[in-house]
């Protein structure tokens, strides 16, 4: 990471998808609404991190990342950078080598599967479901964490789902089946279903990846909503650095694995960045919601 390290920046904060396997797990929480919000964002911060996959060693090597608390942190870098392997051992669907990610202070791997679902949401890129099923029963997956087994389906878990379709744009495709979608449909299908989910921390794996651009902008005005008017913590994905810009709080850059830099998108986004991390010539201008840039050549 460069000089201005996450530290810097540290925040004075307080502070995945679920399947119908982990309904069948049972715990001693309570089973009504789970995020309990108090005023009080959420923070996820990582440390010390080494990730990597059996086959391929360590991709992504990681001193120090914080999604801070009730902001939308995007982060951005070339393919291969480690931006999908990093979200997935913040959400805990990978686990890292050494290090630590922590929800709120709490190791994410000393919480049980409901109780970390209840919390975090994560939409990753690599999402399949039966082709019969409708649009409408996957947005009721998302409601598995809030409800113990065997127990009916509830005025808040309706009220959740109605949001969530809304949300995202998909009420109209509420009784079409998976299978009959275009991958434009499936995706806004598949992210109605983590809003369902109704988590104080939302992790999105380039949630635009099919989407035309009117449907681009929809997502990330949801997002920008859920973060500034009801104080979700979101970390996502995208590959285009100009929405990324626009849309964030906070920009982490990934090269080669290490984070690169990290802050607000104004300090970030320099045609420095975009040389050495995205290996393009470029200007950028800054605009009435943060930088432009305007690609050259690739370098």
């Amino acid at each position: 990471m460069s000089e201005r390290t996450a530290d810097d920046r540290e925040r004075k904060t307080d502070g995945g998808m679920v399947t119908e396997r982990d309904e069948r797990e049972v715990d001693n929480e309570g089973k009504t609404n789970d995020r309990q919000k108090s005023g009080t964002a959420s923070e996820l911060r990582g440390g010390d991190l080494e990730i990597g996959y059996p086959d391929s060693g360590i991709i992504v090597e990681c001193e120090s990342i914080i999604v801070p608390a009730g902001e939308i942190t995007a982060f951005v870098g070339p393919n291969g950078s480690g931006k999908s392997t990093l979200l997935k051992a913040m959400s805990r669907e990978l686990h890292p080598e050494s290090g630590v990610v922590q929800l709120d202070g709490e190791d994410v791997h000393s919480l049980g599967t409901k109780t970390l679902a209840r919390k975090l949401g994560l939409l990753s890129q690599e999402n399949e479901s039966p082709g019969n099923l409708t649009v409408e029963n996957l947005a009721y997956h998302g409601r598995y964490p809030h409800r113990g087994f065997f127990e009916s389906k509830t005025e808040e878990d309706h009220e959740a789902v109605e949001r969530a379709l809304e949300l995202a744009g998909v009420t109209h495709l509420r009784d079409e089946e998976m299978g009959s979608l275009s991958g434009g449909q499936r995706q806004l299908a598949w992210i109605a279903m983590v809003l369902a989910q109704d988590t104080d921390v939302l992790l999105l794996d380039e949630p635009t990846t099919y989407l035309d651009l009117r449907h681009q902008l929809r997502v990330l005005e949801v997002v920008r909503t859920l973060a500034h008017e009801e104080d979700l913590t979101i970390g996502i994905v995208l590959h285009d650095i100009s929405q990324a810009a626009r849309y964030a709080n906070n920009l982490v850059a990934l090269r080669d694995g290490e984070p690169y830099d990290w802050g607000p998108p104004s300090e970030v986004v320099t045609e420095e960045l975009l040389a050495d991390v995205f290996g393009v010539e470029a200007t950028v201008g800054i605009g009435p919601e943060g930088p432009v840039v305007t690609p050259r050549r690739p370098l």
